[in-house]
């Protein structure tokens, strides 16, 4: 037996007070800060092998001690 396709009303967000919409971001950006702390060695290790960081500090030049003087 086939579904019934969704009104396309359906595929609007649902409406939320100010305050509503306040505390729902207040709890994602405190679950994302909690995620990120929590989980930090598995996602660096993730971006570890694509990605090492610079290949030198920026206050170094790339060609050793060069210096002006």
């Amino acid at each position: 037996m086939r579904r019934k396709p969704p009104p396309n009303n359906a595929r609007t967000p649902p409406q939320l007070s100010d305050e509503a919409a306040y505390m729902m971001q207040f709890f994602l950006e405190d679950f994302y800060l909690w995620f990120s702390r929590t989980y930090a060695p598995q996602i660096q290790r993730y971006y570890k092998p694509w990605y090492s960081g610079p290949a030198h500090p920026p206050h170094q030049r790339c060609g050793g001690s060069d210096e002006p003087f």
